[in-house]
């Protein structure tokens, strides 16, 4: 029982039902847009991506994500390289 309730105090969450939120924790834009956690959070620490605070939790709006994700360099890599 005790872990029953452990396991229900961890957000649970798909990209599948993100898909209408306007704003992200920075856990649920990693899960959504493939890019890793602790990369979102330098990225937000280097202004790189705009994140807000809403109380004490960090928020990535929908759009600032988007633009974050566009703005990253183009893959040089080359096939057969």
């Amino acid at each position: 029982m005790h872990d029953a309730a452990a396991a229900s105090a961890v957000p649970s969450f798909s990209p599948s039902s993100l898909s209408d939120n306007l704003a992200f924790t920075l856990e649920q834009a990693a899960a959504l847009s493939g890019v890793g956690r602790s990369a979102l959070y330098a990225a937000a620490r280097a202004g790189r991506l705009v994140a807000r605070k809403c109380g004490r939790r960090t928020v990535v709006l929908r759009a600032d994500l988007q633009t974050f994700l566009e703005r990253l360099p183009v893959s040089d890599l080359k096939r057969g390289a």
